[in-house]
């Protein structure tokens, strides 16, 4: 999947990421955030572009350490990551991919949060084998997963084969709910809004971090990224 040389609206973009981006009508405070663990992946309703950064407990990184997760965006462009978990190899590569850009958003004042459901045990053991240079965050809870609408049990037959590869999710969350987020990538602006988004239930399937630099580019500016793609 490749982001055209020459855009001519944004339509082309999301056409290509199957993203939703500004423009977009603002969501209703009621429709802001989700409270639901969904009963699989194609049926999760994230967050849509328009609504507001939704109340989350505190989460925790890799060291145990509360973080509050209203406080690490405020003010800054975040790229917010919903990943399955350390386990999952094409969480890997997602994760490794943006490792490369990170340098090139930071440049523009953008940060990378990534969560998933490892504990901060799962967390610490991860970044002791992959070294990455943003933030990954424990939601073990599954509070901050089901806020963003992305939050799903894992059927039986699923936990099963994950359990023959090796994968035990109740070691590896140390919670009991076999829960996983979809995985998903929200942009939010300085005032913490939603401005675009990317979600998909076949988890083999990633945005590229080429289109996530793009995204957080035309989430800043997209009239005058436009403009200087023509």
């Amino acid at each position: 999947m490749r982001i055209a040389t020459k855009i001519g609206s944004l339509a082309i973009l999301l056409a290509l990421a199957g993203a939703t981006m500004l423009p977009a009508e603002p969501e209703t405070a009621a429709a802001a955030s989700s409270t639901a663990v969904y009963e699989s992946a194609e049926v999760a309703q994230p967050l849509k572009v328009g609504a507001s950064l939704p109340a989350v407990p505190e989460l925790k990184d890799a060291q145990n350490n509360a973080v509050n997760l209203a406080e690490t965006v405020n003010g800054k462009t975040t790229v917010l990551i919903f990943y399955r978990g350390g386990w999952c190899p094409y969480c890997n590569t997602h994760l490794g991919d943006l490792a490369r850009v990170q340098p090139d958003l930071a440049a523009d004042g953008v940060q990378i949060v990534a969560i998933s459901p490892d504990s901060p045990a799962t967390l610490a053991k991860h970044l002791e084998k992959k070294p990455l240079p943003y933030t990954l965050l424990s939601d073990s809870d599954h509070k901050a997963m089901e806020a963003f609408g992305v939050a799903f049990t894992v059927d039986g037959a699923t936990q099963k084969k994950l359990k023959g590869y090796g994968i035990d999710l109740e070691q590896a969350s140390g919670s009991p709910d076999p829960i996983l987020p979809v995985p998903s990538v929200f942009v939010l602006d300085k005032e913490g809004k939603i401005v675009y988004t990317h979600s998909d239930p076949n988890y083999k399937k990633r945005l590229s971090a080429k289109e996530v630099v793009e995204a957080t580019k035309l989430a800043a500016a997209p009239v005058a990224a436009e403009n200087h793609a023509q």
